[in-house]
């Protein structure tokens, strides 16, 4: 039997306009009925989505079709690889199932009929081992772990002449750009016409991190425990970034026109950069620059985060229309 990975929006559910993140359209009956022919067929299914698991997971209960699958976005099959590996892919970037129904289930019957998921030929450069393991923690230790990796990072990160560095916070979901918070940011700067001017880099706890390197370990593979965050490593982990920052102004900030900071009012790291900035725009006149910075602080106040998001982080707020709205006016007035 086969391993195979289905995707939901216009494959499993109708296509149609985007509504949110917790709406998706009814199931198309073809295609639920091909997923149950699979399943009877004992094959192993698996939703695989840039959807939230738990919108997924629910949406496949209340339509009946949770009984068929295995997992929400993921693989049996282990991989270092950025991309989910599965002995079939079914989705609306792949061949178009939807024109070709009964050959795609006559391809798999086949297939498994004569060749056994333990026969089907495997890229072993990137499967034929456990990933390297995730890099959960918090402690003095954990944020000292990243120092050369977010340094090499940049050693190879290459400008392609943007003229504006964007700098905002990472996030839990990896790779940081499929997750909720950064694909509304990046809708909205695509939607005003300044993604393409922008070097998108993330403020993390592994470093000052540019968005080619993402899909690199070990920014794909590491979350800060923020419920273990004693005082004093809270205090180091400030200082920290404090550190970085300053770090990254006086070696890659001249690179740039403008530098547009979005970070939670409030939060422990706009404090860190806001004094960083302080001590480099008062330091001695040997500075190689004089950095042209906006700071926009994102409101946390309630009613300004997006309805829709059921699992709240506080740095959701980044997401709302009127945080966005701020945060294009500063580019627009840096470009």
């Amino acid at each position: 039997m086969a391993v195979i990975g289905i995707d939901i929006d216009g494959t499993l559910s109708k296509g149609g306009e985007w509504q949110g993140g917790d709406y998706i359209p009814a199931p198309d009956s073809r295609m639920a009925a091909l997923v149950a022919e699979l399943a009877r067929q004992g094959h192993r299914l698996f939703a695989w989505t840039c959807r939230a698991d738990y919108v997924v997971s629910k949406w496949l209960a209340e339509h009946n079709l949770i009984q068929y699958f295995e997992g929400v976005n993921y693989s049996p099959y282990p991989t270092e690889s950025g991309k989910a590996s599965f002995d079939f892919y079914i989705g609306d970037e792949a061949i178009r199932w939807d024109q070709h129904p009964k050959d795609i289930l006559d391809l798999i019957t086949h297939a498994s009929a004569h060749k056994g998921p333990a026969d089907f030929d495997r890229d072993h450069f990137f499967s034929s081992h456990n990933p390297k393991p995730y890099l959960a923690g918090v402690g003095v230790a954990y944020v000292d772990q990243f120092e050369e990796h977010w340094k090499a990072a940049w050693a190879r990160h290459q400008l392609s002449g943007k003229t504006i560095a964007f700098l905002t916070i990472c996030s839990h979901a990896k790779p940081y750009s499929k997750s909720f918070i950064h694909t509304s940011i990046r809708a909205a700067l695509f939607r005003e016409g300044y993604l393409g001017a922008c070097d998108y880099v993330h403020i993390s706890n592994a470093g000052i991190i540019p968005a080619s390197a993402e899909m690199e370990y070990p920014f794909n593979a590491y979350d800060w425990n923020g419920d273990l965050c004693t005082p004093e490593v809270k205090q180091y982990h400030i200082a920290a970034i404090k550190r970085r920052f300053t770090e990254w102004l006086l070696w890659k900030g001249g690179s740039y026109d403008r530098i547009v900071i979005y970070l939670r009012d409030g939060g422990n790291t706009i404090g860190a950069v806001r004094a960083a900035l302080q001590e480099f725009e008062s330091g001695p006149d040997h500075r190689p620059w004089s950095p042209k910075v906006a700071i926009v602080a994102a409101s946390a106040d309630e009613e300004h985060y997006p309805q829709f998001v059921q699992v709240r982080d506080p740095d959701d707020c980044l997401t709302s229309a009127g945080n966005l709205h701020h945060l294009t006016v500063a580019i627009r007035g840096h470009k």
